[in-house]
């Protein structure tokens, strides 16, 4: 007698097959964390070609950087000693061609402006502790 095929739902997995692995903590933090994430537009230089695209800055060590030169500022450093590292943060990998390209023989008022742009681009709302102190001495 000839032996029946058996019809089973129950799936069936071999040596061979990989099991389903269970998401390790961080994955699991890091996929909740950018569950809502739409990255901005990038900023677009398209003077030069290639056209230089400078991202969003969302990396931490970006953020980090920019929050620095800004404590810094905040804290009497002078602008232009913390400009380099600033550029450095807001540009990320556009960085070298920023300057090479673009600023690096332009007068210090241009780079300064350059920043301020790039800042409105990605953070269109973001008030300067400058900007809000002024607040205080308006309609007096």
């Amino acid at each position: 007698m000839a032996k029946q095929p058996t019809t089973s739902t129950e799936p069936t997995t071999t040596a061979n097959e990989p099991t389903e692995k269970k998401l390790g903590k961080f994955v699991q933090i890091e996929r909740e964390a950018m569950a809502d994430y739409v990255p901005r537009e990038p900023y677009v230089i398209d003077d030069v070609e290639p056209p230089i695209v400078i991202t969003e800055p969302v990396e931490t060590g970006r953020i980090v950087a920019i929050i620095s030169c800004l404590n810094q500022v905040a804290g009497g450093v002078p602008e232009e000693l913390v400009f380099e590292p600033m550029l450095r943060a807001v540009c990320g990998d556009a960085y070298d061609r920023v300057w090479t390209e673009l600023l690096a023989d332009k007068h210090f008022n241009v780079t300064g402006t350059f920043i301020e742009d790039v800042r409105k681009h990605f953070a269109p709302d973001y008030r300067t502790a400058a900007q809000s102190s002024g607040d205080a001495f308006e309609g007096e």
